[in-house]
């Protein structure tokens, strides 16, 4: 188990990186209801506390009414993913939601918005606005090590085949040699860019960009072996 001085800076950083989150409640018979949400985490040394602005919304009501408690799920295509188990209280009066409204207006974005951009949210004190503050009791971040389970995987094929490739242009000058030795080189230069998570955009990332540099790299795998020849 980690301190929150620990674990907090890295799920306020992934958290803030998504953005939206999958939040979810139970009614009084137990049974679960989720909704797309978008919280703002705040922390000093001893605290962690997440702000909601929301629409107090019946069902929303009647769940915390008979659970006070919300997780808060966060995940990326990357498959790293953050959980917050919180006590959700609601913020109700004037003075509580304008301090939301304005914390979340000047707060640059992708965490901070405009409210206003909801239509029914026209003013802080207004009945559709309100706000839920978030008191967490367990965090859980998970980072998945696919990469390097990967790189395992077909890096001893990589190593294999490079050597194969370079005995056959040593020994033979074999035609298609250069090509293969080509398809290692541009998978390696994907495998880097994937490991140091090098995206063009953040509908563009790593893996994107590996799986587009893995197609040339497969195109030269695809030449080299039309060109072998039996020995």
């Amino acid at each position: 188990m980690n301190s929150l001085s620990e674990v907090a800076p890295a799920f306020v950083e992934m958290a803030h990186a998504i953005v939206w989150c999958l939040a979810a409640t139970v009614d009084a018979k137990g049974r679960p209801r989720t909704r797309i949400l978008h919280p703002m985490w705040q922390r000093d040394v001893k605290h962690l506390v997440g702000w909601i602005a929301t629409s107090p919304t019946p069902i929303t009501r009647a769940h915390l009414s008979t659970s006070p408690y919300m997780s808060i799920n966060y995940w990326s295509p990357a498959h790293d993913t953050c959980v917050a188990e919180c006590r959700a209280e609601w913020i109700r009066d004037d003075a509580g939601r304008t301090e939301l409204w304005n914390l979340f207006l000047n707060t640059p974005p992708p965490v901070g918005y405009n409210p206003t951009l909801i239509p029914a949210w026209t003013s802080p004190t207004c009945d559709a606005f309100a706000g839920l503050k978030l008191l967490w009791f367990t965090i859980t971040i998970a980072r998945r090590p696919e990469f390097r389970i990967a790189a395992a995987d077909y890096g001893g094929a990589l190593a294999i085949l490079l050597v194969g490739t370079l005995y056959a242009w040593v020994r033979w000058r074999q035609p298609g040699a250069a090509w293969l030795i080509g398809g290692v080189v541009v998978t390696l230069v994907g495998s880097v860019l994937q490991a140091r998570r090098v995206g063009l955009h953040r509908h563009f990332n790593h893996n994107d960009l590996f799986h587009v540099v893995q197609m040339a790299a497969l195109y030269l795998f695809y030449r080299g072996g039309a060109l072998l020849v039996d020995r």
